[in-house]
């Protein structure tokens, strides 16, 4: 059986270069646990140091060694 979970949170890169999420709401089985906020961002950050961010370094290394598919575009500015 799951259990379904929801979780409102913010991806933001540190200054040691490692995604982290901040966790504003968490909500299992339609309830909002006390304290389930904190232990939540806790964990998720714990799993994307050991899991995520390992294989993104990874596949980055990978991509920077080859050559651009695309060249770099300036950014569109729309004029008003």
């Amino acid at each position: 059986m799951s259990w379904p979970i929801e979780l409102d949170a913010a991806m933001a890169i540190d200054q040691q270069h490692n995604l982290q999420l901040q966790v504003t709401h968490v909500k299992r089985d339609g309830l909002t646990p006390t304290n389930g906020t904190a232990n939540m961002q806790s964990a998720m950050n714990r799993l994307l140091a050991s899991a995520v961010m390992p294989a993104l370094r990874n596949q980055l290394k990978v991509q920077s060694s080859c050559p651009p598919i695309l060249p770099r575009l300036s950014p569109v500015v729309e004029e008003r």
